[in-house]
C-alpha cells in the first residue's frame, strides 16, 4: 500500500517490503516509511495504513 500527493510537504507512506532485514523482523512487525509533514490533515493516511496492516494479521513465512 502506498499513499502519495502531489505537494512536497504534504505526506507519502510507504510499505517497505524489499528490505535487507524483513526476515529478522516478528511476524507482525511492518516497516513504514514517511515523507513529508504529519499533521492532524494528513494523519489519517497513517491510520488507515496502521488499519489495513492489523486487518491482515501476521505475515506468513514458509
Amino acid at each position: 500500500m502506498e499513499a502519495t500527493n502531489n505537494s512536497k510537504d504534504e505526506l507519502s507512506v510507504e510499505v517497505i517490503s524489499n528490505s535487507h532485514v524483513n526476515h529478522l523482523l516478528k511476524p507482525y512487525v511492518t516497516i513504514v516509511k514517511t515523507n513529508g509533514e504529519i499533521n492532524i490533515f494528513s494523519s489519517k493516511k497513517l491510520k488507515d495504513l496502521f488499519n489495513v496492516k492489523i486487518d491482515e494479521g501476521p505475515k506468513s513465512f514458509y
